[in-house]
């Protein structure tokens, strides 16, 4: 997704390097130390004795009017909103800009200094700032994106341009916009160093690795060098990473060993309705973006797809255009560099096309204004004539004149016809165009050219030459000419007398009859491997008298992109939304087929998932052993560990024993402890039955107590342990101290004993009387 600007900026950090001389830094680490001996001297020589503590109000003064204020200008760093605000003033809230904290202040317990430290805090919209909210970040691929910000406003839909410049949620993740990514894991990586145990492990706010590479892929630039120095302008302590970005590996350990995918390279083809692009695979991709341009430059994102596609056709193009093509591979490291630029435009003839492309067909020079032209296409497609125009030069001497430039479709098998405006009836007749325009206006020693995007590509007399070649005479261009030419042959044509229309209006060629027949419409539409965003459509293939050569596949009526097979993976759909789809079969000649039969198809809803619990602080206190009935699991501190690798095995209707034992580092604190146990598989824990055990008291010992497994419970979900310091909590909270645990349960029916007792043996009888024994 990061475009390559690695060089680039390293160039400029190179410049500043020496353009203010390595003093503007701070200290220089040593070479030979690394992980916690390196982490341990950069704290001492970059933050103790230097920091500091500004308070969070001072924090954001600074923050608003002096660091982050360009010109009277805030901007928000995941989304590019600005708002005005006067440089120097003294605002700690200009709305709707709030202050990100980097690290949330949750992990913390909003304390000082961590909570004003400024090498972790940002101005973000309100918006935006609530859906970070305190959300791990992480690369999210973008078919699973489910908002996209930018600016003030957010979407569902992947951005068809300017993708980089948005930030992206999904899953309870964040992930930044590319620019500011290496922005945001450098001021993680300073934060775990200079407050290693304060806010819990830095797993937390997200993958080391990942923050790694985008501190790799968005290197330290010239605004960010600025910002440092600002920072300790005001509270004395620079971040290290930012002055030695090399430092990174050694002080944590890190090697990038994930890496963005190779660069592509991309090939591309034509017929007379598509532009065929190709590539090779690069293997550890999760997808490739196309992007496009008319010009060369000024690209557009054109399309995005998965991992494993190694071609794509484009029949979003016209006839005479030249169309740029680049593409990328990505995957959650960053992307490629941009392949290769290819450039190709449409075939002007089709597969049964019998020239190249259009022509001079007819040229009437006659008496009065009887002037006309005839245009022919038997290029076997459709051609757009707007990229065509015809000129004149004036008695075979100087420039050509002012054009007239074309327009509208002309079909396959037809002609153009264009007469001057005072011609006779009989010629108006046929006409598609009367004009009076000069290229209309000329003599038996005036060339005509027709032009081609500004390209000459057939004449009609011989340029710079005054010889008259064609006076009061009707030029038929005869039928065995299969191609333009810029040179002007008079044994193409076949002379007539002055003022002969009749042939005006048709023309004919010889080595093949025109494909007129469409294909027969697609049938038996199908889906398959229906996902939220995905399936796969399919369809029994059409026939037609020359040979089908692909189809075009309609999405509520738009055409969303074609197949030369009879399948084709549909992308980019929105979960639980139904969508209608038909097809149509085209063939060489670029006859279409009517659309098939519609097929509705409504994708998968969203998956549910659960929500998010953990302590941010496990130094003091942790889970150390859950018991419930025979299963036992011991482990070690973490804000949350995901035990669903373990499964606890009770019975419908059962009781079982729990005993559930804190962790503390030293001294004894009271914990509340609670089990939820999901019955009904919803993906949450707010049905009332689903609070399985409530330790209902704080203690600082191990609790113990009784849980009831209902008679309906059946099947396997989820169970949630929580252990919270000194109050109870709630299944989907983020509290300071403590711990949450997750484990899978099954439960198994209960067996009815349908066993009956074995039969009594050895009876025997003693004290007998009359009535008793």
């Amino acid at each position: 997704m990061k475009h390559n600007l690695l060089l680039i900026r390293a160039g400029i950090l190179l410049i500043l390097f020496f353009i203010f001389g390595q003093s503007t830094f701070g200290q220089v680490p040593p070479s030979d130390l690394s992980g916690q001996d390196l982490r341990t001297w950069l704290k001492t020589n970059y933050y103790d004795g230097q920091h500091v503590t500004l308070g969070y109000d001072q924090a954001r003064v600074r923050l608003y009017n002096y660091i982050d204020n360009e010109s009277g200008k805030i901007t928000c760093v995941y989304s590019g909103y600005q708002v005005n605000s006067p440089y120097g003033g003294t605002t700690t809230y200009p709305a709707p800009i709030n202050c990100e904290h980097t690290i949330p202040q949750s992990f913390f317990n909003e304390a000082n200094p961590m909570v004003s430290d400024l090498h972790h805090l940002f101005p973000t919209h309100e918006n935006v700032n609530s859906t970070r909210s305190n959300y791990p970040f992480a690369e999210i691929p973008d078919n699973t994106t489910t908002k996209w910000m930018y600016l003030a406003t957010t979407q569902t839909t992947i951005p068809t341009s300017n993708i980089d410049l948005y930030s992206e949620y999904a899953n309870y993740t964040f992930e930044p916009r590319e620019d500011d990514k290496g922005n945001v894991a450098r001021a993680i990586f300073y934060f775990y160093t200079m407050y290693p145990t304060q806010a819990g492990a830095m797993s937390l706010v997200g993958d080391i690795n990942t923050f790694y590479q985008w501190h790799l892929s968005d290197p330290v630039d010239a605004k960010e060098i600025e910002r440092n120095g600002q920072i300790e302008t005001y509270q004395g302590d620079r971040n290290p990473y930012i002055d030695y970005p090399d430092i990174v590996a050694r002080a944590w350990g890190l090697t990038p060993v994930n890496t963005a995918p190779n660069t592509p390279t991309l090939a591309a083809a034509s017929n007379s309705s598509s532009i065929n692009l190709s590539w090779n695979n690069v293997e550890n991709e999760t997808g490739y973006k196309i992007y496009k341009s008319t010009t060369g430059s000024s690209f557009t994102l054109l399309t995005t797809l998965t991992a494993n596609i190694i071609s794509y056709s484009d029949a979003n193009v016209v006839s005479g255009q030249n169309y740029y093509y680049y593409i990328t591979a990505y995957n959650d490291y960053g992307a490629s560099s941009a392949s290769n630029t290819v450039v190709k435009q449409l075939e002007s003839g089709g597969g049964t096309g019998i020239i190249s492309d259009l022509i001079f067909s007819e040229y009437i020079e006659g008496s009065s204004n009887n002037k006309g032209l005839e245009i022919a296409n038997f290029t076997g497609a459709s051609v757009d004539l707007s990229n065509y125009a015809i000129r004149k030069q004036i008695n075979g001497a100087g420039d050509w004149s002012t054009q007239l430039t074309l327009s509208g479709t002309l079909a396959n098998g037809d002609v153009y016809v264009i007469v001057n405006t005072s011609a006779s009836s009989t010629m108006k007749a046929v006409a598609d165009l009367i004009t009076g325009v000069d290229a209309l206006t000329f003599n038996g020693n005036d060339p005509v050219g027709l032009f081609k995007n500004g390209t000459l590509i057939d004449i009609i007399g011989v340029f710079n030459s005054t010889t008259v070649f064609a006076a009061d005479v009707t030029l038929v261009r005869k039928s065995t000419v299969y191609s333009p030419s810029t040179t002007y042959t008079t044994s193409q044509w076949t002379s007539y007398p002055i003022d002969t229309y009749t042939y005006l209006g048709t023309h004919t060629v010889d080595g093949g009859t025109i494909d007129t027949q469409a294909p027969t419409a697609p049938t038996s539409l199908a889906s398959a491997s229906i996902a939220q965003t995905t399936f796969t459509l399919s369809w029994t293939a059409s026939t037609d008298n020359v040979g089908v050569t692909g189809y075009e596949i309609y999405q509520n009526g738009t055409l969303k992109g074609t197949s030369t097979s009879t399948s084709y993976n549909v992308t980019g759909l929105t979960a639980a939304t139904t969508y209608s789809f038909t097809v149509k079969a085209k063939d060489a000649a670029g006859n279409v087929s009517a659309a098939s039969t519609a097929l509705s198809v409504t994708t998968a809803s969203e998956t549910a998932s659960y929500c998010t619990s953990l302590g941010s602080n496990y130094s003091y206190e942790w889970i150390a052993k859950v018991v419930i009935g025979t299963f036992t699991n011991t482990s070690t501190a973490a804000g949350y560990t995901d035990f669903t690798s373990k499964t606890v095995t009770l019975t419908a209707g059962s009781s079982y024993s729990v005993s559930l034992t804190p962790g503390f580092a030293s001294t004894a604190y009271n914990e509340y402890w609670k089990i939820w146990i999901d019955y009904n598989n919803d993906k949450d824990f707010d049905d009332a039955n689903e609070l399985a055990f409530d330790g209902g008291a704080l203690l600082s010992t191990v609790e113990t107590g009784t849980l009831v497994v209902p008679s309906t419970a059946s099947g396997t979900t989820r169970m949630r342990v929580s252990m919270k310091y000194n109050a109870a909590q709630t299944a989907c909270e983020t509290f300071s101290y403590g711990e949450v645990e997750d484990y899978t349960v099954t439960f198994g029916a209960v067996v009815p004993d349908t066993q009956a007792p074995t039969a009594p043996t050895s009876l025997t009888a003693a004290s007998i009387t009359q009535t008793t024994f």
